[in-house]
């Protein structure tokens, strides 16, 4: 390909893939801050009610994995198709009215969206092989920019619009636009060798990674971060709405974290050099996310904006860095979305196990200090496993599937 056509495709599949990013958390984000109306509405438990605020988080674990496998069959941006399709359908299903259809239409959100986020990576290393860093802090910061406007736009919309149920339904608009631009993608867009979109099904192997010591430090960071984000973030509102807070307000506060998080993505390549390692960024900024999320949750109340700040800028940097790793630490297209697979499969399903096990925090005498004791543990094991992610070895599933055989 010549270098002003690959210039212009790198340009245009970046804006692609940062509409892609925007819209990877905003639906499911948007329905954390209309929990409790769900609760007072169909008279939902607090259990079901983080069943159905984590069901799209579990459901992610169950997707990536399952679509790392369907690329061995089906060509990645054609499966990536597919998977949109069933993200607005989700979308829709899901703002039906009852309960059947909130879970009905929350798994199948989460199977297209997770297809998305485990593929896209591959695409990735594919074509930004020499940019990894900078593209996969725009990853985090253009996923937390819609993590941020799904929180912040929810409670609002749903007044604006009269019910919880249109207030679901009107994120299936941007879905709808995301669809129709990938539809573009698979048409216009170059394909084949080089830094084109692959037209075939590739060569994914799961296999190899379950003995690699790396893979599993990944992993294990992978999900020690999804859990201790998602126990916090699920029911950060509801905890901010016993210390004090309105239900507009509530969702500000997950909107506040989300927005600090945009810097910490966009910088996390430029400090982690500036530190001299990735290990340096993780021994920083995982205890200062046990900090946030101590001081907003026992802090001063009228100080909470500064507390979220810092729990979002220090969970930016982790979630930058977490899928980095994923990317960089990988030979090839094929390695990296096996690893994603892995890593966001059990990630996300394990990860939203121990979140939803947060709502036994909700039986002791105090949740807020349960939760922030919770979200220290997790804090503790994870920056165990993080640190022994930063080495130069590449991960290769040819290379070690040869090598055991």
């Amino acid at each position: 390909m010549p270098s002003s056509s690959l210039s212009r495709f790198r340009l245009i599949f970046l804006a692609v893939f940062l509409l892609v990013c925007l819209n990877l958390r905003m639906p499911i984000s948007a329905a954390d801050p209309l929990l409790k109306s769900l609760m007072d509405d169909l008279n939902i438990s607090v259990m079901n009610a983080s069943l159905f605020a984590l069901m799209p988080v579990m459901v992610l674990g169950i997707a990536s994995p399952l679509g790392s496998v369907l690329c061995n069959y089906i060509s990645p941006r054609m499966l990536i198709l597919y998977a949109l399709c069933l993200c607005l359908a989700g979308a829709i299903i899901r703002a039906w009215g009852d309960m059947t259809a909130l879970y009905a239409g929350n798994i199948i959100l989460g199977l297209g969206l997770g297809v998305t986020g485990s593929i896209i990576l591959g695409m990735v290393k594919r074509i930004y092989s020499d940019q990894i860093p900078s593209i996969m802090g725009l990853y985090t910061a253009v996923m937390n920019a819609g993590t941020a406007l799904g929180s912040a736009l929810a409670a609002p919309l749903m007044l604006l619009l009269g019910g919880w149920q249109a207030g679901l339904l009107i994120w299936a608009a941007p879905l709808a636009l995301l669809l129709l631009v990938w539809l573009l993608i698979c048409i216009k867009l170059p394909s084949g060798g080089g830094e084109g979109l692959s037209t075939s099904a590739l060569n994914i192997r799961f296999r190899p990674l379950f003995t690699h010591r790396k893979a599993w430090y990944i992993t294990l960071f992978y999900l020690l971060r999804v859990a201790a984000s998602w126990m916090f973030i699920v029911w950060l509102p509801v905890l901010m709405q016993q210390r004090g807070l309105s239900l507009d307000e509530g969702g500000l506060v997950i909107a506040i974290c989300t927005c600090g998080a945009i810097p910490g993505g966009l910088l996390m390549s430029r400090v982690s050099r500036w530190l001299g390692s990735a290990r340096a960024l993780i021994l920083i900024c995982m205890p200062c996310t046990a900090l946030g999320a101590a001081l907003i949750l026992l802090g001063p109340l009228n100080l909470w904006p500064i507390w979220a700040l810092i729990y979002g800028l220090s969970s930016g940097f982790m979630f930058a860095l977490a899928a980095t790793l994923i990317v960089s630490s990988c030979a090839n297209e094929e390695s990296t979305i096996a690893l994603s697979g892995m890593s966001q499969g059990i990630g996300f399903l394990g990860g939203s196990c121990l979140a939803w096990m947060g709502t036994l925090v909700f039986k002791l005498p105090s949740p807020h200090l349960g939760m922030v004791f919770a979200y220290f543990i997790m804090m503790v094991l994870g920056l165990y496993f993080g640190y022994y992610c930063d080495t130069e070895e590449k991960i290769d599933t040819n290379l070690i599937d040869t090598a055991q055989s």
